[in-house]
């Protein structure tokens, strides 16, 4: 089940950096769902408006590791906007990542950039580089890059990052992440430092976390900032914590330090509630209202979930004085696979459609690594029945359906073999 544990809350870094990329895949769901495509829109008036969206796609039916996505903009009307490409090792680990730009004026994609992953013998990343493509060049530079030391549990314990600097046309030490655990693999302490012009490092940030006696629970959370190069550093703020039953949040008070009277006072409530699976259906925030001294309403989050534990949409609403009012949604979709078949699967398929965006009639290219009969779905981001259509069985299937009639925005085709093969895909309609 997943819980909305303390530790992912405070997202503390460590763990497999770089062991595959498992797009839309919760922490604690069984393998055979993943993330399909995700849209997100903006409230405008009384109206929900379409903001960006993108889709995924993978190498075959039998695996959660994306190979590919396609972003999307919404400006009067869906526009391409970027593409990344994944590459991963025989084990599963992602060592290699491309971006690239629609270009509008050439109808194609366009370098943007490249990561670099370097793994040691049990998996880990212990360094990353991003490089970025200069048209006036032709050719890639340096962007930024990261140096990780791990224990061996997996968890950060030191991390330089450094960045481009044009002055001096080098890679510079920017930023020095140094983390402490305890015997249970929780943090203890994250000191940031910042590099300064004296060549050194200076500490900038810092926060400490506190357990109970069990030594397993977190109850406060204590950051301070370094206001500027040479002061030391000064308490920012504080969180309290109670805890469930199981470990998961059940409300956090955050404070914030005022040096006027040595002490912290309230700014935020939050509190939040989950299904019976253990899923944060809702997150309710209060501020504190210094006039009134008490908490007045400010806004909340309500999530669904799938079978899987996986989030299905997330609205945000904020409080207007009377009620809450929908400021944003996020949606998500996912498509099931059959785990732990190889490539060679009956089940697996190419699928090809051109062009995306469409502006009316879209051509499929679908190949099958065994012939099978098959039906296609075109469902709205809503999940309602748009389209359908069914085929012979064939190794080789190419046609082209119409989509005039489609009112302008996302869909999502699936296509579902008779031996059980299952490819889907996002398409945008422009008109």
């Amino acid at each position: 089940m997943k819980k909305f544990y303390i530790k992912i809350a405070i997202a503390v870094v460590a763990l497999h950096l770089c062991a595959g990329l498992v797009i839309g895949q919760s922490t604690s769901s069984v393998p055979g769902s993943r993330l399909l495509a995700e849209a997100h829109f903006y409230v405008s008036g009384t109206s929900l408006l379409a903001n960006d969206s993108s889709s995924y796609s993978y190498p075959n039916s039998s695996t959660m590791l994306c190979n590919e996505k396609l972003s999307y903009l919404h400006s009067a009307g869906w526009v391409l906007s970027t593409k990344s490409d994944y590459t991963y090792n025989s084990a599963g680990n992602l060592t290699y990542m491309q971006f690239q730009n629609w270009s509008t004026a050439s109808s194609s994609y366009i370098n943007g950039g490249l990561s670099f992953y370097t793994l040691n013998s049990a998996g880990y990343c212990i360094k990353d580089s991003n490089v970025l493509w200069i048209p006036a060049n032709s050719a890639y530079r340096d962007n930024v890059r990261d140096f990780y030391t791990l224990n061996s549990a997996g968890q950060i314990t030191d991390e330089i990052y450094q960045y481009w600097d044009a002055g001096s046309n080098a890679l510079l030490n920017t930023y020095h992440y140094v983390n402490t655990y305890n015997a249970q693999g929780n943090p203890l302490v994250m000191l940031t430092q910042d590099w300064d012009a004296s060549i050194h490092w200076m500490d900038w940030a810092r926060t400490t976390y506190a357990y109970d006696a069990s030594g397993t629970k977190l109850q406060t959370i204590t950051g301070e900032n370094s206001p500027s190069f040479g002061n030391p550093l000064r308490l920012v703020y504080q969180n309290v914590y109670t805890l469930n039953a199981d470990g998961s949040i059940a409300s956090c008070l955050s404070n914030l330090w005022h040096s006027a009277t040595s002490s912290y006072g309230p700014s935020i409530s939050s509190t939040y509630t989950y299904d019976t699976a253990g899923n944060n259906i809702l997150s309710t925030d209060q501020q504190w209202n210094a006039a009134t001294s008490a908490y007045k309403p400010y806004q909340e989050y309500v999530r669904t979930f799938n079978t899987h534990h996986q989030m299905t949409s997330q609205t945000r609403l904020i409080w207007n004085g009377s009620v809450y009012d929908s400021s944003s949604r996020d949606n998500y979709y996912y498509e099931t696979y059959t785990a732990g078949i190889g490539n060679t699967s009956a089940g697996d398929a190419r699928l090809s459609l051109a062009p995306i965006p469409t502006t009316g009639e879209l051509h499929i290219a679908l190949q099958w690594t065994e012939a099978q009969a098959f039906t296609a779905i075109i469902t709205d981001m809503n999940g309602r029945l748009c389209h359908t259509f069914s085929a012979a069985a064939s190794k080789e299937y190419t046609g082209n359906i119409s989509l005039v009639n489609l009112p302008a925005g996302n869909y999502v085709l699936t296509i579902k073999g008779e031996q059980g093969g299952n490819i889907s895909r996002m398409i945008v309609v422009q008109h």
